[in-house]
């Protein structure tokens, strides 16, 4: 399986990743927990098949020099109960 993700900055993955530890500490959930080196992320696209040179050649002709892109959610969910 092949995942194209969105990684955040750093200060905002270590906002997230406290915000998992208390809901771990609170036991409503685990999820940061079940993948051993879990990152927050936004999955942009999952694929069980892909040609990853092409995809890899897309994305530096068209996105080589976007340092980020800025995001606006609509609303925030999680995978509550999910097994990786």
């Amino acid at each position: 399986m092949y995942a194209l993700v969105a990684l955040f900055n750093h200060d905002l993955e270590i906002q997230i990743e406290d915000i998992w530890n208390d809901l771990e500490t609170a036991n409503i959930s685990y999820y940061a927990k079940e993948v051993k080196d879990r990152v927050p992320h936004i999955t942009l696209a999952s694929y069980s098949e892909i040609h990853v040179e092409a995809l890899i050649k897309y994305i530096k002709e068209n996105y080589n020099n976007m340092k980020s892109i800025p995001i606006n959610f609509q609303s925030i969910g999680s995978f509550l109960h999910s097994n990786g």
